[in-house]
C-alpha cells in the first residue's frame, strides 16, 4: 500500500479515535483499531530500537514503551468496553 496513505489512515484513527475515546462513543470498535495501529506501529517502527529510549547518533530515540502501553489500554477498552459511565452506556443500553 501507498505509504502517504496508510499515514492518512493511521491519522484518523489516532484523531477521530481518540476523540471518540474521550467521548466514550463506540468504545470497543475504536479500541481494537488503535490496537492494531500501535502493534504495527511497535512491529515496522519500533521493534529494532528496543523496548527502552536510548541515547544514539540522532539523539534520543525512542522505544516501544509508550505504544506498548498504548496497545495494552486500548486492549484492555476492546475486551471489557467502556462500562456504565460512558455514551456507549447511555445510547445503546436496552432497558
Amino acid at each position: 500500500m501507498e505509504p502517504l496513505f496508510l499515514a492518512y489512515v493511521v491519522g484518523y484513527v489516532e484523531f477521530f479515535g481518540g476523540t471518540l475515546l474521550i467521548h466514550g462513543l463506540f468504545t470497543r470498535l475504536v479500541a481494537i483499531a488503535i490496537a492494531i495501529d500501535m502493534l504495527i506501529a511497535i512491529w515496522k517502527v519500533k521493534f529494532k530500537i528496543g523496548l527502552i529510549t536510548k541515547i544514539m547518533e540522532a539523539g534520543w530515540v525512542g522505544g516501544y514503551e509508550l505504544d506498548l502501553a498504548l496497545f495494552t489500554m486500548a486492549f484492555v477498552l476492546a475486551i471489557f468496553g467502556s462500562g456504565t459511565f460512558s455514551m456507549d452506556f447511555i445510547v445503546f443500553h436496552v432497558q
